[in-house]
């Protein structure tokens, strides 16, 4: 009996640190707040702090990332024999309309929306001029309800939520071989 009550003790004990360790790993994966100096706003109504988003590369990074494809890209042409596209342009309006729907499908199918992970793909007909293009996935985790501690500590990495559509009607760059900026 004492051996048991000895068990259940670490067993409890082992899921409380689990569910504080995972309550901690929550907290880590939240975007880090940048402080900027106040930006200036045509009108005095109110100013706002931006803060900058991770990842962020400058125009000169840029630059020598479309630099750095250059070779990749000649290949395809010389395959082909023919120019091929470099870019995918979307409207802003069409990709807040897209998370908007994807985080919605997302919550209805039982996932946590967190990402959107690009691809880059080709299009099937070979008479098509563009035919690599991007396409977005979404990105997400199950949600599991708040008293689930046991199996949410398992749970890593931001798959593919491979039952939502994805957006690719991205329209190409002009010329089409030409890299960044446009």
């Amino acid at each position: 009996m004492k051996n048991f009550l000895l068990f259940l003790t670490g067993l409890i004990l082992g899921f409380l640190v689990c569910y504080f360790i995972n309550k901690d790993s929550d907290i880590k994966d939240e975007p880090k707040m940048v402080e900027e100096p106040d930006m200036v706003v045509e009108e005095p109504v109110q100013q706002e702090r931006m803060a900058k988003p991770s990842g962020l590369v400058t125009p000169d990074q840029m630059k020598v990332l479309s630099e750095n494809y250059n070779e990749r890209h000649q290949a395809v042409e010389r395959v082909f024999g023919k120019e091929d596209n470099r870019s995918s342009w979307y409207a802003l309006d069409d990709i807040k309309s897209y998370l908007q729907y994807a985080d919605s499908a997302a919550t209805a199918k039982g996932y946590e929306l967190d990402g959107i992970r690009l691809y880059i793909g080709a299009k099937g007909d070979s008479k098509n001029k563009d035919m690599i293009t991007l396409f977005i996935s979404p990105t997400g985790k199950r949600m599991t309800g708040e008293g689930s501690f046991l199996f949410n500590t398992y749970q890593s990495g931001s798959g593919d939520i491979t039952d939502i559509d994805g957006l690719d009607d991205g329209t190409g760059g002009y010329p089409p071989s030409v890299g960044y900026p446009q």
